[in-house]
């Protein structure tokens, strides 16, 4: 470890270079598929997942206020927009991907009598792009869960005597929120949310989540809250102690 210390960025005088930590890499991962195509089987989903080429990753926004003041202007973000999500396809001779996808399409939109489906939660999919680190297979790195997921448009490709390639069925997948941001490092059933909430005090934020990469020695900041919290500690101890013999000595003096 000590051959990869000095890539690290110095951070205080009290913590040393941290080690270079491995990136996550494009190509390890997997896109899980719930609800997608029949309604009865889970096996449209699983096949799904062993066709897949490549998918983004979410993309958030915020729309944005400018509000005038005195003496100047200050921006106020609003609702967040979560963009479309491409996903691109293997189309296998099994007909498995496109049978899936036709499937899909028909839960949204009933192509032979014209009609629609009865409510979103009857045509809807949940999609779960995670990232793996090739040894535990089991475990996500992280994992996006996308809900509320339809097919926003379906390309099935072209033919052409030209061409050897396979043939490609990218998909635009449009969706109302992002459900979660997890990490599986820990354990599938020991998720670590990577989203914490704001409370009611703007000042105050809910416990982050801890590092999974374990540091060798606290840092400034550590120290820091560990001696402001010794002194607190201190404090109340002392206050207590003489409370109590304050009372102490009145009951004995009486």
């Amino acid at each position: 470890m000590a051959l990869y210390a000095k890539y690290g960025i110095p951070m205080d005088g009290l913590s040393p270079r941290d080690v270079t930590i491995q990136p996550k890499l494009r190509f390890k991962f997997r896109v899980r598929f719930v609800n997608f195509g029949g309604l009865e089987s889970a096996s449209y989903s699983f096949d799904s997942t062993q066709q897949v080429i490549s998918v983004g990753r979410p993309k958030i926004s915020f729309e944005t206020t400018e509000l005038g003041t005195y003496a100047g202007s200050i921006k106020v973000f609003n609702k967040p927009k979560f963009e479309n999500i491409t996903v691109t396809f293997r189309d296998d001779i099994a007909n498995s991907l496109s049978g899936a996808v036709a499937s899909q399409l028909q839960k949204q939109y009933d192509f032979n009598e014209g009609r629609y489906a009865v409510s979103g939660g009857a045509s809807k999919f949940t999609m779960v792009i995670e990232t793996l680190d090739g040894v535990n297979e089991l475990r996500a790195v992280d994992a996006f869960r996308l809900e509320g997921c339809f097919i926003e448009s379906a390309d099935f490709g072209s033919l052409s005597y030209m061409e050897s390639n396979y043939n490609e069925i990218p998909l635009v997948i449009s969706y109302d929120y992002l459900g979660g941001y997890y990490s599986e490092t820990n354990g599938a059933e020991a998720a670590q949310h990577l989203f914490w909430y704001v409370t009611s005090n703007a000042s105050t934020m809910a416990t982050p989540p801890h590092s999974i990469i374990p540091n060798d020695g606290p840092g400034l900041l550590t120290q820091v809250t560990d001696q402001v919290a010794n002194t607190i500690s201190s404090g109340v101890n002392s206050v207590t102690n003489s409370v109590t013999g304050f009372f102490n000595s009145d009951d004995e003096g009486q």
